[in-house]
């Protein structure tokens, strides 16, 4: 299936959303429902060695036994969300079941991925059934006249040290419909909030999540290196900062 499917393919990402142009995707077997997929890698993959970041990916509909289909545009939303250089890379796969790539498309230069972040330093007063949350601010580093997109800087409670990605702790809170003009960063930001705390031993991590069309994806975060009981007895000050 597929064989030059991606010859001739064109790549435009605005933040990381992908609008993926194909001049035709061939079928030489049966009917299928291909997918295709957008990948980040931080060296240049090969068919052989196909390892990166799923970016965005979308089913497209059947293609009939031997047949062609020409100008093929889709738009794919994040799946995931990468800062800094990258190969950008195009496959498609007969359907979502197999792991064989059928066709293959590097970009032949690096992308560079700049996304909004939170600014040092963060703090988080904590008392029996509050906290406080102080930020010095969030920046746009984008291309000068860039608004971001509806920003949420929330706090997470997690029961292992959180990694990035789509958070799937407890919610502690945040502000939301923030955004950020590039060259303009926004702040201070404090604001005091009372959830309903759970009750164990939890890292706790602020992340900045970004509307990226069809969901939100993390941007930047911040983390407290140490495990902490909730709620606490006393007030206590934490101070949370970036990854070593």
């Amino acid at each position: 299936m597929c064989g030059n499917a991606t010859s001739a393919c064109q790549v435009t990402i605005e933040g990381d959303c992908v609008t993926l142009n194909i001049s035709g995707l061939e079928n030489k077997g049966p009917a299928v429902k291909p997918i295709v997929q957008v990948w980040a890698a931080p060296r240049v993959p090969s068919k052989t060695d196909p390892i990166g970041i799923l970016l965005g990916e979308m089913q497209m509909l059947e293609l009939a036994e031997k047949s062609t289909v020409e100008d093929v545009r889709l738009y794919l939303s994040p799946l995931d969300s990468v800062i800094g250089e990258f190969y950008i890379f195009v496959t498609v796969k007969p359907n979502a079941d197999v792991v064989t790539i059928d066709d293959m498309y590097v970009l032949p230069e690096k992308y560079n991925f700049i996304h909004p972040r939170i600014l040092e330093p963060v703090s988080l007063t904590f008392s029996e059934d509050a906290y406080a949350l102080s930020v010095a601010g969030i920046e746009n580093p984008r291309e000068k006249g860039n608004v971001s997109g509806s920003l949420c800087l929330e706090l997470w409670a997690f029961t292992t040290p959180f990694q990035g990605g789509a958070p799937s702790g407890i919610h502690l809170g945040g502000i939301e419909n923030l955004k950020v003009i590039a060259d303009k960063p926004m702040g201070p930001i404090e604001n005091i909030f009372k959830p309903t705390l759970p009750v164990g031993k939890f890292y706790l991590a602020l992340l900045l999540r970004e509307w990226a069309g069809a969901c939100y994806v993390t941007r930047d975060y911040l983390t407290y290196p140490k495990i902490m009981a909730l709620p606490v007895k006393k007030t206590i000050i934490l101070k949370i900062e970036a990854d070593a």
